[in-house]
């Protein structure tokens, strides 16, 4: 086991918290967006955790850096012959959150620089640098004044790009915020989601709840450095998968987005999940009572006329209520404007805090009667 950051969108920390703890594991929250668990196992968390983007094999941190030359230093003090075979090429990666006066370019090539002067130093001899598809990529995110400084295990692509995804959705949801949705509902057997897209989150709703690994679509960096005996972690995974016996809908108004829904399902094999056109302002029309939704209605970013998406969140919260929706997980931007309808329609609403998704702020709310 070793020392693992786990990167997330800010504003999903206790959701990582509990994932870690379904699997007998404690974090701790160094900074927004940042879990620090201090005997994790690498495989398992890229493997299985849902809300998470990156798992790194943390080297390093240290606070009060303010300069690019102290991020130099830092660098610097890393033994990296026991993270980098000579042989084997490797990139330097950057987050940069804050205010600084270098660039994240800047940390990226002067980290690169220094680590390729540390094997010319001790070895006459310096590892590849290879942007494109580095075997090792080395991770120096700076975060205010703090330095992060460690090994990417994920790969060039965070863990949200699952894998499945074949038919991209114009405002498709983030899959570990959809999990992290996921996480505040209580439903069991039935699950809707009346404005599905691209099936996100019922996609990630079965294969969350069958314990699917990830390795199913997607290669991982780690796997290829000959540490971990990959195909002992992968029998150990497959240990969790579990089959359930569950009713998921999805649903969309646009017929260019059920099907699309349904290249998704095929390519994921969510075979629970069933993808139709329906209108989700008509939901007591439904032949079954929608008992728990959870859903990402448009937030109206490109809709000039704000009446459109009051008139949706309106008529939604009103035809959820009359279906007889026990539950409702939502997430918008227009928070207030979703739960003075959902209030509205007799339904008490707890708002959670913030997420930073991408640049917009969105508030999670869960709706329960």
């Amino acid at each position: 086991m070793v020392r693992i950051l786990l990167t997330c969108l800010v504003g999903l920390e206790e959701h990582v918290l509990r994932e870690l703890s379904s699997l007998g594991f404690k974090g701790k929250v160094l900074r927004r967006g940042r879990i620090l668990v201090e005997r994790g196992k690498v495989p398992l968390f890229n493997y299985t955790l849902r809300t998470v983007e990156r798992v790194v094999e943390l080297i390093d941190v240290e606070e009060g850096v303010k300069s690019l030359g102290e991020i130099k230093r830092v660098v610097d003090s890393v033994s990296w012959d026991d993270y980098i075979p000579l042989d084997r090429s490797f990139a330097v990666r950057t987050e940069r959150i804050g205010e600084h006066d270098f660039r994240s370019l800047d940390v990226e090539r002067e980290a690169g620089g220094v680590i390729v002067n540390w094997f010319l130093e001790r070895y006459g001899r310096r590892p590849p640098v290879d942007l494109e598809d580095p075997w090792v990529t080395v991770r120096v995110d700076v975060d205010g004044d703090t330095v992060f400084v460690g090994l990417d295990t994920t790969g060039e692509k965070a863990l949200h790009r699952r894998g499945w995804r074949v038919y991209d959705h114009p405002a498709s949801l983030n899959a570990t915020l959809a999990s992290a949705m996921l996480l505040e509902s209580t439903w069991r057997d039935l699950l809707v989601d009346p404005m599905a897209g691209g099936g996100t989150i019922p996609i990630e709703a079965e294969l969350g709840r069958r314990k699917v690994p990830h390795f199913e679509y997607r290669p991982f960096a780690f796997e290829r450095w000959g540490r971990w005996n990959v195909w002992k972690w992968r029998r150990r995974v497959r240990r969790l998968e579990r089959r359930i016996v569950a009713e998921i809908h999805a649903m969309d108004r646009f017929t260019k987005h059920v099907r699309g829904c349904k290249e998704n399902v095929r390519s994921a094999g969510a075979r629970h999940v069933r993808c139709y056109r329906w209108d989700a302002t008509r939901l007591e029309e439904l032949p079954f009572t929608p008992t728990h939704i959870v859903t990402n209605p448009p937030y109206g970013l490109r809709v000039a006329n704000p009446r459109v998406t009051d008139e949706l969140y309106a008529g939604f919260a009103e035809s959820a209520a009359e279906a007889g929706a026990e539950e409702i997980v939502t997430i918008t931007t227009k928070w207030k404007r979703m739960k003075h309808y959902l209030e509205g329609a007799g339904y008490d609403v707890e708002v959670k805090g913030e997420i930073l998704y991408g640049k917009l702020p969105v508030r999670l709310l869960v709706a329960r009667r």
